[in-house]
């Protein structure tokens, strides 16, 4: 009914809030009340109407009388639908002409919520958060035609830095990224960076609205310390008995979804670099986390800086996880800070403590670790292009050299942090420093290779994952023939490297002039004296063709389809029902004429084959691999089109079924086509079996297994 008569929800709106948040109403009002305006109707007059927001606010933040688990469901039900349709604040309409603001109307709002905050001891601790959630919506800058007191948002930054030392963990999270989202919509602050840009290096960092307020918080004797031992309680592990089970935290609950799941809608996203490395995950790793203390240092300078010293460099050895992976988070947002005193305590302290952190981090932790190297050398910018001020130092600590007595896991987890600070880096933005320190990485891992061919495939898995292979296309081409070639070598590990090579050099789109010159490499390929080498040949032919079919001449394309059926004779068994497979591949989507002439010349081929046959005549009787091969061709015409039914689907599959009687492999390659037509076809074969005549289907029926299904 509202939705016909959308002029009514304004007059419903002041009974159905008064239903949720009235007490002594009936449980079934309230229930009613929470179904109504969860709709989009009532819910999208709410996103536009100040006095049904502010009313709708009130009315679910004091329903807490409602203590029945179907009430409180429905309640949580409708603050997630609130959540997923708020569109920003609706705007205020001025009841007076010349009336200045609507100031006062959300003035008003922010002290009713702050006044049911400090009255919330004894209620459900999602209360807390719902109205903590709603005061920051009011924090915010918004677009519409009020703004807020400096002193107001001021105050609110300082009640939630306070709320950081909260006992409740869902509590710490929202205040977090609350804090997070109020500094970054601060005017004032100002990094290094932009100073840099306009007058050259300076140490100034503009004033700021928060820092006068923050500071003296900050500065609390134990305020850090309870602060980051709060803090290091809200990560979630994987359990390590069971990996799809993960022990899921009371931060990060499911049920708490509603509540905090909107954060993650407000931050952008991290990272946003490809992230195809195990190492590179960091599950644990919260980027929030990171943000605040970036946010922290940002806005409150040295104060921040000093505080944080004597804590840090006691977490990065303790061995808890929730501490190791708090202490990668501290330091990962204060290296991308870019201000300048954080490149002055580079130098005295905060370089050791990294050099400390990553030197005593454990295997459960690595992954953490690489993430804050990872986050703290991430591109600034809309396009993620602009260098931070500390990456060079941070990568050129990364690169120091190692003792030559120092552990293999050592050497290994150096080349580690070294992979994941490189993902960061574009190549379209790399300064001479890093083109320099890639340079000498690249001799480096390249010396700690014990075997030329091993670096060799190394280096091409290297270039593949990365993304920028296309420069060494040609390279690539002339390294295809030995990477098939190894693929089934006594030598194991170069057997592996070759399959990982292989596997990654499918997904590569290859330009010409190179295009041809592949071409020419994988048909010398499956012309090799070894069966292997032409079996992997034509598997990797598979997908190249498939990647490449659009992109290759008529010349080239006809020299390929020359060389299958060249190969359908094969003297190996395993090579001809290959070369059968890649032929029923290219005979789907590709030139009418060619497939046309394979089938027609296939078909009488079999033809000949049968009549030969018939006689029983030595002398006419081709070997047993060329008797196969027009087997396997007319089993590839077959199976080139699955679920359709061509006109010449009935003749040929007959003809093929009169090679049942042949001895092996032909025998079963006629029994495993036509129990694959079976398959393909079982949905439509009630229709599509009017297409064969009488004798055709009892021929069929003979070589099935199922007699009946051919009937």
């Amino acid at each position: 009914m509202l939705k016909r008569f959308p002029s009514l929800v304004k007059d419903c709106i002041p009974k159905l809030t008064t239903s949720l948040g009235t007490a002594g109403i009936p449980e079934n009002a309230a229930l009613g009340a929470c179904t109504v305006l969860r709709s989009r109707t009532v819910m999208r007059h709410i996103m536009k109407d100040w006095d049904a927001f502010s009313s709708f606010v009130l009315a679910i933040l004091g329903s807490s009388h409602q203590g029945s688990l179907r009430a409180q469901k429905a309640i949580n039900e409708l603050f997630l639908v609130f959540n997923i349709r708020y569109t920003g604040l609706p705007s205020i309409k001025y009841r007076f002409p010349g009336e200045a603001s609507g100031n006062s109307d959300c003035m008003n709002l922010i002290t009713q919520i702050r006044s049911l905050i400090s009255d919330m001891h004894s209620v459900n601790w999602r209360y807390n958060l719902m109205a903590h959630r709603m005061l920051l919506l009011l924090a915010l800058p918004s677009h519409n035609n009020f703004d807020l007191p400096s002193k107001t948002r001021e105050e609110i930054a300082c009640h939630f830095l306070l709320l950081l030392n909260s006992h409740l963990p869902p509590v710490r999270v929202l205040a977090a990224a609350s804090l997070v989202l109020l500094l970054q919509a601060s005017p004032n602050r100002k990094s290094v960076s932009d100073n840099m840009l306009h007058s050259g290096w300076s140490n100034v960092i503009a004033s700021s609205s928060f820092k006068g307020v923050l500071n003296p918080i900050i500065q609390e004797e134990g305020f850090i310390n309870d602060m980051l031992n709060g803090l290091s309680y809200d990560h979630v592990f994987p359990d390590a008995n069971n990996p799809n089970n993960q022990a899921l935290t009371m931060s990060q609950s499911i049920r708490d979804k509603s509540v905090n799941g909107w954060l993650e809608a407000f931050y952008a996203p991290w990272p946003r670099s490809r992230n195809w490395i195990d190492l590179l995950k960091g599950e644990a790793f919260v980027p929030g986390f990171a943000k605040l203390f970036k946010c922290l240092v940002k806005e409150c300078g040295e104060t921040v800086l000093q505080s944080l010293r004597s804590p840090l460099e006691e977490l990065v050895v303790k061995e808890e996880k929730g501490k190791q992976c708090l202490a990668s988070e501290v330091l990962a947002g204060v290296l991308h800070s870019d201000v300048s005193y954080v490149l002055e305590a580079w130098d005295n302290w905060l370089g050791a403590v990294l050099r400390t952190g990553l030197r005593t981090s454990t295997v459960e932790t690595a992954a953490e670790w690489a993430a804050c190297v990872r986050f703290a050398v991430t591109g600034k910018g809309r396009d993620g292009k602009t260098i931070p001020l500390l990456r060079q130092k941070v990568m050129d600590c990364l690169a120091e050299p190692l003792p030559s007595t120092v552990p293999t896991r050592m050497v290994a987890k150096r080349f580690d942090l070294l992979c994941v600070t490189l993902v960061e880096v574009s190549p379209s933005s790399m300064s001479t420093s890093e083109i320099n320190l890639q340079e000498k990485l690249l001799e480096e891992a390249l010396n700690c290779l014990d075997h030329s061919v091993a670096q060799v495939f190394y280096f091409l898995i290297s270039a593949l994952r990365s993304g920028r292979a296309s420069v060494l296309t040609d390279v690539v081409v002339g390294l295809l023939y030995p990477l098939i070639s190894l693929l089934e070598t006594s030598h194991k590990e170069l057997s592996t490297l070759a399959k990982k090579a292989l596997a990654l050099l499918k997904w590569q789109i290859i330009p010409q002039p190179h295009l041809s010159t592949s071409v020419t490499v994988l048909i010398s390929a499956s012309n090799d004296s070894g069966w292997h080498t032409r079996v992997a040949t034509l598997i990797f032919l598979q997908s190249f063709m498939y990647r490449h079919k659009f992109l290759l001449s008529s010349s080239e394309t006809e020299a390929v389809w020359n060389q299958m059926q060249k190969l359908l004779a094969d003297n190996q068994v395993e090579v001809r029902e290959q070369a059968a497979s890649v032929l029923s591949g290219l005979m789907r989507g590709s030139d009418d004429k060619l497939v046309k002439i394979f089938r027609e010349n296939s078909f009488k081929e079999a033809i000949l084959l049968q009549k030969r046959n018939k006689t029983r005549l030595p002398e006419n009787g081709l070997s047993l691999a060329a008797r196969h091969g027009v087997v396997l061709a007319l089993a590839s015409s077959i199976l080139s089109v699955p679920y359709d039914l061509p006109s010449w689907i009935p003749d040929t599959i007959t003809l093929l079924a009169h090679f049942i009687g042949e001895p092996s492999p032909i025998k079963s390659t006629v029994m495993k086509t036509i129990a694959e037509f079976r398959r393909t076809h079982a949905d439509m074969w009630a229709i599509q079996k009017d297409s064969f005549t009488e004798d055709q289907l009892e021929v069929l029926a003979d070589s099935s297994s199922s007699l009946s299904y051919f009937s």
